[in-house]
């Protein structure tokens, strides 16, 4: 989903144009707004399962 982001866009447009240069490292975090409703986290992995699927997917992109 981050790869939709404006930012992560221009970022990624950026680096493929050769304007920011080849990364060479990723840090990626995560924050939530508050806590999910109750019924959510019965069956959620917990917020690092739950966020680290786009951590790994935006540092691929």
């Amino acid at each position: 989903m981050r790869r939709f982001d404006p930012a992560y866009a221009d970022a990624k447009r950026r680096i493929d144009a050769g304007e920011i240069g080849k990364p060479i490292y990723y840090k990626g975090f995560t924050r939530d707004f508050g806590s999910p409703p109750a019924e959510f986290i019965k069956k959620s992995g917990g917020i690092f399962v739950d966020c680290s699927i786009h951590n790994y997917d935006i540092a691929r992109y």
